[in-house]
């Protein structure tokens, strides 16, 4: 359940699929603010069910050592929710709900959009 971490302290989603080439070139920005800002922000990834198991997710986390805490979204009730466009869909939560950043894609300043929920 989101619900666990938003509205309580600043949460990223990563709407994200094994498959996904933008999740991939995203994985080293990822890296970075999660070192950065890992005692602040809870970082979330929400694999999406499209085209992938759970197996298929464990597996690739296993190799990959991401820093999410990763949820399958079986239903894609997630996806619905946050009208995710595309897989490597950002959103970024601030400590009171607000939604203060959206973004998609391989390239994105995340720095700049984990400081707007700080």
């Amino acid at each position: 359940q989101l619900s666990t971490w938003i509205g309580k302290q600043p949460v990223v989603l990563e709407f994200w699929a094994s498959w996904c080439s933008n999740c991939k070139a995203l994985e080293p920005e990822l890296q970075k603010v999660a070192q950065q800002f890992g005692r602040q922000v809870k970082f979330v990834g929400v694999a999406v069910s499209a085209s992938q198991t759970p197996e298929r997710v464990r597996r690739y986390l296993q190799v990959h050592r991401l820093p999410l805490e990763m949820l399958y979204d079986r239903t894609g009730t997630a996806v619905d929710a946050y009208d995710v466009p595309a897989t490597s869909y950002i959103v970024v939560i601030d400590r009171a709900g607000k939604v203060v950043y959206t973004g998609s894609g391989g390239a994105q300043d995340l720095t700049a959009a984990i400081r707007k929920a700080l």
